[in-house]
């Protein structure tokens, strides 16, 4: 596609948007016109180039994103783990699926929302990632933990946002776990030691179009939730080695769209081990714009004249080579109140609004019974 003057339509639809308050006002800066499909009110700023849609229900995306898709989109964007489910498990031809989901061929369905199959996918396609077993039933368990040794990471196969993630340092602790009510099969995981790092991306057609490098320094609820601080480092600092790796695992994935990569730094032997692939963007999509490696540039290039990521890329002197950051969202209400990590300066135009709203809340949460006014106006 070439030609710089075309307006390039995207839709971006899902349960929890409201979390991807940075999306479309990035896909503007790309080129794009945004329609936006939630089932609850969003804090984003609409305008000509966003166009908001309320549906009455998680059960009513799918109909309304079918209904979209009539209408001919560069990009669409499913904006969660749970929204992918969603399509995944629908009574609709596949050929309709693959409209929706960021993969490029119905042979990739089936490591969507699974940890299981990612797991084998990446063994296949020997992608460098932890040993793992697959217990079918709380029997397997032992059999999993005498296979893999210990510590060792037991994942329900289709959560998000580190949930249902549990760690057994000992057979004990394994024993434990396998009276707990979770649902079966489970994957059972070697645990790597060392840096969580994330290499989130943006795919076309399984090329590599953009990513960014981050270390993980703070995580909220458990060491396996969402991260709230990170470093990110310019691309041009980065080794050539993690852009082959990156573009191995877009093509054995078959990936089209955003996808949310996590790997670790073996403190062992120094490699990095893959363990997931999310089809989605993340909170932190657009941070890398502040590092002088900007996402919205990088996918207009791509649509414009099919520019993918190659290394080196050349070192961004406006910016420096590494970076602290935050997502004030994930930070508690007092150091938000603090400013602890220059907190503030992170905050999008649509977070001020999320900023206010969570500091009325706790602030009414303190406050006696007898001076709590007006609630119903602080919670809308």
């Amino acid at each position: 596609m070439t030609g710089s003057a075309r307006i390039y339509q995207a839709l971006l639809f899902g349960k929890n948007v409201r979390l991807m308050q940075s999306i479309p006002g990035m896909l503007v800066r790309a080129g794009f016109e945004v329609d936006v499909i939630a089932s609850r009110p969003l804090p984003i700023w609409p305008g000509k180039s966003v166009r908001l849609h309320y549906v009455p229900g998680a059960s009513a995306l799918l109909p309304a994103a079918l209904d979209a898709i009539q209408k001919p989109y560069d990009l669409v964007i499913p904006a969660d783990d749970a929204t992918i489910g969603l399509i995944l498990g629908a009574d609709i031809p596949d050929a309709l699926k693959l409209k929706l989901l960021p993969v490029c061929g119905v042979e990739h369905f089936s490591h969507l929302y699974s940890k299981i199959r990612l797991a084998q996918a990446m063994h296949a396609h020997r992608i460098n990632s932890p040993a793992f077993r697959v217990a079918h039933h709380p029997d397997d368990l032992a059999d999993c933990g005498r296979a893999l040794g210990y510590p060792l990471l037991v994942k329900v196969d289709a959560s998000g946002a580190g949930e249902g993630v549990y760690e057994c340092r000992t057979e004990d602790e394994l024993k434990q776990l396998s009276a707990a009510p979770i649902s079966f099969p489970v994957l059972v995981q070697e645990k790597i030691e060392g840096q969580l790092l994330d290499l989130s991306g943006f795919y076309q057609a399984g090329q590599l179009v953009h990513f960014g490098y981050a270390t993980i320094q703070a995580t909220v609820s458990g060491p396996f939730g969402p991260s709230s601080m990170r470093r990110y480092r310019q691309l041009s600092e980065v080794a050539a080695e993690v852009f082959d790796e990156l573009q191995t695992i877009g093509h054995a994935l078959g990936l089209n769209g955003f996808s949310n990569l996590g790997c670790l730094l073996s403190q062992r032997d120094g490699k990095r081990y893959y363990f997931e692939a999310d089809t989605r963007p993340i909170i932190w999509s657009d941070y890398t714009k502040y590092i002088g490696n900007d996402l919205a540039l990088a996918i207009r290039n791509y649509f414009q004249s099919g520019t993918t990521l190659r290394h080196p890329v050349p070192r961004n002197t406006d910016y420096p080579a590494t970076m602290h950051m935050v997502c004030p969202q994930r930070m508690p209400v007092h150091q938000l109140l603090l400013n602890w990590h220059q907190s503030w300066k992170w905050f999008h135009r649509e977070g001020l609004g999320f900023m206010t709203r969570k500091l009325a809340l706790k602030l009414f949460d303190v406050l006696p019974t007898s001076r709590r006014v007006f609630p119903d106006r602080l919670l809308h």
